[in-house]
């Protein structure tokens, strides 16, 4: 469980000490007052970043006015910042291929218009006090969650923020060179951050000649890895001598992914190439068997599960081939929906072919554990979709307590809660998923996994004494009486405080409210497809896990029978 030291001092800690100093006559330090401190702070990070101004790089530049204001807005495609090893989506290990930004054609049965006026992104929208889910990169923040439960960063004192503040000025100095990192500081979602929006479109690059295929020498280097055990790609370079490879498209945690040419077939591939680290290698191991499992319980490619086309060993890596698709679904809603969803019929073709692949898995007896728009990917005519990244994924009879499986936004909260989980957490991950496709915004968001079980009950109410009473880190979160304990920042001293949330049986702000407000205009089909929608989500949402709709009785549903006009 994440460290809440902090959050047991005692409120007036901060005074009796500065009382305390007051009234010593003898020492003629005078204690800074909260006012005095912040600008104190304040000071500090200026001259910090000031210290590094003048031998910025244009990244660098750019991420000095991370405190800029309001308006740093995201860069467009004639501002924004290019880095090595960043794609226009985000680096996660999805196979996938690089696209145009023009507008694809789609068929008429799955057009991407989205559910309100686009030339006024906020009118009619369904949830307009939501982040927006097209700007949001659950890889980066997934490594932020790590590292804060790791080196202990919610324990808010000097030394914590002066660690902060010296790994963010080492990330700015390093970002032109090294991939992604997140940032310790900023809130992922503040207008400051949105400088470095890694979702904004990349400005077009100089075109370079395509490099003749060849194999690499091994006597002409001495190591083919950086310092984190990726794989230094070099364009052009003939791997197996077959594939050639053509375009770097990103690194995830735990691997990086190339495009590449399989001279046998001329057919583009994805390669994932895995992070020369033993554990990883096994991990990569794993994938293989799952993948080749359910390839052999879907021989006719029907079921929208990533193909996996071969693996092999290259300089110490494991590399696994997969089919090209064009982008994922973040990606979609960045193009198509930004901050108001796609069309209702896109999200039922997609919803169906979701939960085929949910059933498969079933079948199959493993749990994805890592569902999210960013691993969902879509072919080029948009009307098909895989689910892809399953090196997360496990055998049902291997899952363990683990709090932070899957990416936070995503996560069920009977993995916060130590309940055991079991197929319902894949459920509960496109519940979520579903929502952001029809609204371009994200459903449940939380600084930690305290602030993830607040923003549910604040939409799903309250858990059941029964589901709290199996989680084994129950008590974590909610006292003998099973009262919430959230965990607050106080605006002023900046220290998490504790405080008791009377949570409601009935939420004010619940699914209905959210996705069919009292304005909103609809006529008569439209208000039916939105209220089978809806029943839909209730059941992918239940918070008791045991009650949550499978993936065969979802595809019953009426929202996925074609509506007759």
């Amino acid at each position: 469980a994440e460290n809440t030291s902090s959050s047991k001092r005692q409120p007036n800690e901060f005074s009796a000490t500065l009382n305390g100093a007051v009234n010593d006559e003898v020492d003629d330090t005078k204690t800074i007052g909260e006012a005095a401190l912040i600008e104190e702070r304040r000071r500090r990070r200026e001259a910090i970043k000031n210290k590094y101004r003048s031998q910025a790089s244009p990244l660098l530049v750019q991420a000095l006015q991370l405190g800029a204001g309001p308006n740093s807005a995201s860069p467009g495609p004639e501002s924004a910042a290019t880095t090595p090893g960043r794609s226009e989506s985000p680096p996660s290990s999805a196979p996938r291929t690089p696209q145009d930004l023009s507008a694809p054609q789609s068929p008429a049965e799955v057009n991407f218009d989205a559910n309100t006026d686009l030339s006024n992104p906020l009118k009619g929208s369904p949830s307009a006090d939501g982040p927006s889910a097209a700007d949001y990169d659950p890889t980066a923040d997934m490594e932020e969650e790590r590292a804060r439960h790791d080196k202990r960063l919610f324990k808010e004192d000097e030394a914590s923020i002066e660690h902060a503040e010296h790994q963010v000025i080492e990330q700015m100095k390093e970002s032109s060179a090294a991939p992604f990192k997140p940032n310790d500081e900023f809130d992922m979602f503040a207008d400051a951050d949105d400088d470095d929006d890694m979702f904004a479109e990349a400005p077009m690059k100089p075109k370079t000649e395509a490099k003749a295929a060849q194999a690499l020498d091994a006597n002409l280097m001495d190591n083919w890895d950086d310092a984190e055990g990726y794989y230094n790609t070099i364009l052009g370079e003939l791997i197996q001598d077959r594939y050639h490879v053509t375009q770097n498209l990103g690194r995830g945690m735990f691997s990086s992914v190339v495009r590449a040419t399989d001279r046998h077939t001329g057919n583009a591939v994805a390669i994932k190439i895995v992070r020369n680290n033993e554990t990883m290698r096994k991990a990569g191991m794993k994938e293989i068997d799952i993948l080749q499992d359910i390839a052999a319980n879907d021989p006719e490619d029907k079921k929208h599960l990533i193909r996996l086309e071969g693996s092999f060993d290259h300089k110490g890596h494991l590399c696994m081939v997969f089919e090209s698709l064009s982008m994922n679904l973040r990606e979609v809603l960045k193009k198509f929906g930004r901050d108001v969803g796609i069309n209702i019929k896109a999200i039922r073709a997609y919803a169906q072919q979701l939960f085929m692949g949910l059933s498969v898995l079933k079948k199959c007896q493993y749990i994805h554990a890592d569902l999210k728009p960013d691993n969902i990917l879509v072919n080029e005519a948009r009307s098909t979709i895989k689910i892809c990244d399953l090196g997360s994924a496990s055998p049902i009879t291997e899952n363990a307590t683990a709090p932070y499986l899957v990416s936070r936004f995503y996560r069920a909260p009977e993995v916060i809660l130590g309940v055991p989980y079991d197929y319902g957490v894949d459920m509960w991950s496109i519940g979520c998923t579903l929502y952001e496709l029809h609204t371009g915004k994200i459903l449940f968001t939380g600084r930690n996994n305290n602030g993830m079980l607040r923003a549910i009950m604040e939409c799903r109410g309250k858990f059941p004494h029964k589901v709290l009473r199996r989680g084994s880190l129950s008590f974590d979160y909610f006292d003998d009486l099973l009262n919430f304990r959230s965990e607050e920042v106080d605006k002023v001293t900046g220290r998490t405080v504790v405080r008791m949330i009377d949570i409601k049986p009935k939420p004010v702000k619940d699914l209905r409210s959210r996705l069919m407000p009292k304005d909103r205009r609809m006529n008569e089909q439209e208000r039916k497809e939105l209220e089978q929608f809806i029943d839909l989500l209730e059941k992918c949402l239940d918070l008791r896990p045991e009650k949550r709709i499978t993936p065969n009785d979802a595809l019953k549903h009426p929202f996925l029978l074609k509506v007759k006009a």
